[in-house]
């Protein structure tokens, strides 16, 4: 995918993790690399409102293709709860709770196996 435009990486890289995630599957994306190595655009958190469609990341296409597909199966009832962390040098930051100190923040694992985040905001 280097040298891939916005919309190439959301379809191979997160697509598939979004219909799993519907089917009832934990999904997370995790952007790594070094500083100025285009994390933020890539996950499309910088002037989301104001950027082109073909320029969205990955934060604004998933959330559109999950509200969309919600609405199709209007059976159901769904229930999304959203974490934006930011992981810089081993601490945490709220990216929806900004004044969360990064020492409330902690990963850990429930009694099924799953691996979570606590002391985060969930909205």
């Amino acid at each position: 995918l280097f040298r891939s435009g916005q919309e190439a990486v959301y379809a191979a890289a997160v697509q598939p993790l979004l219909r799993a995630f519907l089917r009832g599957y934990n999904a997370t994306v995790l952007a790594y690399g070094q500083t100025g190595s285009g994390k933020t655009y890539t996950m499309g958190a910088a002037r989301a409102a104001s950027t082109s469609e073909e320029e969205q990341g990955i934060i604004p296409r998933a959330m559109a293709e999950i509200f969309q597909l919600i609405d199709e199966k209007d059976l159901m009832d769904y229930v999304v709860r959203v974490s934006y962390i930011e992981v810089y040098k081993e601490e945490f930051k709220d990216l929806l709770q900004v004044e969360t100190s990064s020492k409330e923040i902690q990963i850990r694992e429930d009694d099924k196996g799953n691996t979570v985040l606590c002391g985060d905001r969930k909205s």
